[in-house]
């Protein structure tokens, strides 16, 4: 079986393309935002993406947690995708009246959705490939969630020459995540 030719297989890999674009826009200009839009020091927006990413290991490990409870990976990948979305959508409202305790507390939980959905997605390649072919299958998807990691900050800086903005910019993020949510249905 290959990998495009089944319908669960696809959308989940398609669901790993539009959660790579986020990942990597996260990741890429957080500190970014923080520091044009927020006006924060770097050394504070060096703290924020600190809580990003330690938020992005706890929640591969939380999502995983929950999904192995419940049984329903991709029910948990849609939630993941829809609170990336929402927390993204609170990204665009980023300036420097926010503290930076209400500011650590958005990027921990864009963190948790936003770096924490791959467990769970691999997880799903895996239990959905057929058991010989689980290896090429996962190589397979690889190349979707990459690709987005190679897209996502190129929509990201197409959507900041269009709004001016680095905050409003998470916009290209709340648009992916949705996608993300979509895909898992």
């Amino acid at each position: 079986i290959k990998l495009w030719q089944s319908k669960s297989l696809r959308y989940v890999a398609l669901f790993s393309l539009c959660m790579g674009a986020v990942q990597t826009t996260l990741t890429t200009f957080t500190t970014t935002a923080l520091v044009a839009d927020a006006h924060l020091s770097l050394v504070v927006a060096g703290l924020g993406l600190a809580y990003l990413q330690f938020a992005g290991v706890f929640g591969r490990l939380l999502w995983g947690w929950i999904a192995d409870k419940m049984g329903q990976g991709m029910v948990v990948a849609a939630f993941v995708a829809v609170i990336a979305a929402i927390s993204n959508m609170s990204a665009m409202l980023l300036n420097e009246g926010l503290g930076t305790t209400i500011i650590f507390v958005g990027c921990f939980i864009l963190g948790l959705t936003g770096l924490g959905w791959n467990g769970v997605y691999a997880s799903e390649i895996a239990r959905r490939a057929p058991k010989d072919q689980v290896s090429q299958i996962t190589g397979a998807s690889m190349f979707f969630t990459f690709s987005g990691v190679f897209w996502g900050p190129s929509i990201y800086l197409f959507a900041h020459a269009i709004l001016g903005s680095y905050a409003l910019a998470f916009l290209a993020s709340v648009i992916m995540a949705g996608l993300a949510a979509l895909c898992c249905y």
